[in-house]
């Protein structure tokens, strides 16, 4: 009897133990991100690198409902596939937010409205669960429950019940997001593949979307979290790396998580502020003193799930411009053989010696279609102290007519009094060549005829050679990318005319500095 009473206890006691234990469970997990992500999935398993994530989602959340009081409100994720960063962030984030935000409106964006709409419908059939229910429902302590109303039936867009206003919708990249204000937009894969990824085309429409639909449809505290595979410097990251230091007091600063699958060498992490804005400017993101969770050169990022020799194994097996987009998150544009990216230097105004005298070559182009070569014109000098050659102010633009009219409004500008214009004589340029040398206005500067001998590869051979030696470089300005871009896929690339500007005025600095030495002798 004795002990049946003994045994009674213990048993009243482990139930009043386990149901304060859920009690304590359910209060984290409505409290914090780290603890609701384990308890809707009591299967997942926390790695650093997910708690590092779920941290900096817990800022976006405490923006949000602080309405930009505290928090953060932009946020880039840059991890390998298959290491939950998507459904962290498009499917399990975003019910967390209405949880403790049930009048937030949510977006969820991708490259196409079907894998918006799936991670949309994850996120809705994660608040009819039970578990959910547990914390934010009718089966939570909360006094108002978090409930779908009767009419969301769709994917795409749906709602909670009144009195709350909450909701999500989803879209494909380019789709309008009409309606309500976004408190929380979730950028996942915009770009489709790697084709894509390196399409200029689709580049410029992405940053155009993003600009003038995706942010103006924010909510005053709303917030951005934006993740995706780095196929390429300029794709949706690395157009927002870039605005970060283009000097504009008033440009977004995004926290980025960086973590590679293998984290880099000692040497590749910026010693300096000014390493670091440069791979910035180059459109990758490497954080200053070192890994973000303090792992050793070559540790692997989630070794209990990807060993390091699994990891090794993908290096040794892929291309290596593949791996460092797709595992290191260090996109590369691919290169032609004549120039490497960490040749071409970025070079400041105040490093390079004033009153030099600056060599022109116009590079013209027929045809306005979006296939056709483009026109562009970039002053360059040697740089008798250092050695560069250096570049400057870039027109580049496919029009004939505005690139001539852009082209006589630099020649006519007072810095450009030591610069010598180069155009061919050959073709329809000499048509060009003899309407400026006709034009009375533009009698003070020097416009000089230029017959080609060289081909363009033996032109660009002289440059790279330059750039080998870490001798050529351009000013900092928004253009550099361009070119740097440019330049890496020559000559297979698209198109060639930059760096046809820049050989160009490498030979006529050449051409120019022997006359000068014919004279003195």
């Amino acid at each position: 009897m004795v002990m049946a009473i003994s045994t009674a206890k213990v048993q009243v006691m482990d139930k009043e133990t386990a149901l304060r234990l859920e009690k304590n469970r359910r209060e984290q997990a409505r409290r914090h991100y780290r603890y609701f992500r384990n308890y809707i999935d009591p299967k997942f398993e926390n790695g650093r690198h997910n708690l590092l994530l779920a941290q900096a989602l817990e800022e976006i959340e405490l923006f949000i409902r602080t309405r930009g009081k505290e928090g953060n409100n932009r946020l880039i994720v840059e991890m390998p596939p298959q290491y939950g960063k998507t459904k962290d962030v498009a499917r399990t984030f975003p019910a967390f937010v209405l949880g403790r935000n049930p009048n937030a409106h949510v977006g969820i964006i991708s490259y196409g409205a079907d894998l918006a709409d799936k991670h949309s419908a994850a996120v809705r059939d994660l608040v009819k669960t039970d578990l959910y229910k547990n914390l934010f429902g009718d089966r939570s302590v909360l006094e108002i429950p978090l409930e779908l109303s009767d009419t969301s039936a769709s994917k795409s867009d749906w709602s909670l019940g009144a009195p709350h206003e909450g909701g999500c919708i989803s879209r494909g990249t380019g789709g309008g997001l009409s309606g309500n204000p976004v408190d929380l937009l979730v950028i996942d894969d915009p770009t489709k593949d790697i084709d894509e990824a390196r399409s200029q085309a689709h580049q410029s429409k992405l940053e155009n979307w993003f600009d003038s639909v995706a942010v103006p449809r924010l909510s005053e505290w709303g917030a951005i979290v934006i993740v995706h595979t780095r196929w390429d410097p300029n794709d949706l990251i690395g157009q927002q790396l870039r605005k970060m230091v283009s000097g504009d007091p008033r440009a977004t600063q995004w926290k980025v998580i960086y973590l590679p699958a293998l984290a880099l060498e000692e040497d590749q992490y910026p010693k300096t502020e000014e390493e670091f804005k440069e791979n910035l400017l180059r459109g990758y993101f490497i954080p200053m003193g070192g890994d973000q969770l303090g792992r050793k050169p070559g540790e692997a990022l989630w070794p209990w799930r990807y060993s390091l020799d699994y990891v090794l194994e993908q290096k040794a097996n892929r291309d290596p411009y593949v791996f460092a987009s797709l595992h290191q998150q260090l996109p590369r544009s691919f290169t032609g053989g004549f120039f490497d990216e960490q040749d071409i230097k970025i070079i400041e105004p105040s490093e390079v010696t004033p009153d030099l005298t600056w060599c022109a070559y116009v590079d013209l182009a027929l045809g306005n279609s979006k296939t056709s070569d483009l026109n562009a014109v970039m002053p360059q000098t040697l740089d008798p102290k250092t050695g560069m050659q250096i570049g400057r102010d870039l027109i580049y633009e496919r029009d004939l007519n505005r690139f001539l009219y852009l082209l006589k409004l630099e020649m006519l500008e007072p810095r450009n009094k030591k610069v010598i214009w180069g155009i061919e004589g050959v073709a329809f340029q000499t048509l060009v060549f003899d309407k400026f040398r006709k034009d009375p206005t533009l009698a003070m500067v020097a416009i000089v005829k230029i017959i080609p001998q060289e081909s363009k590869e033996d032109r660009a051979s002289m440059v790279s050679l330059a750039a080998k030696q870490g001798l050529f470089g351009f000013i900092r300005a928004p253009w550099n990318q361009i070119a740097i871009r440019e330049m890496l896929e020559f000559p297979h690339g698209q198109h060639d005319d930059i760096v046809d500007t820049v050989s160009g005025g490498r030979l006529m600095i050449a051409k120019n500095s022997q006359k000068r030495e014919s004279r003195i002798l």
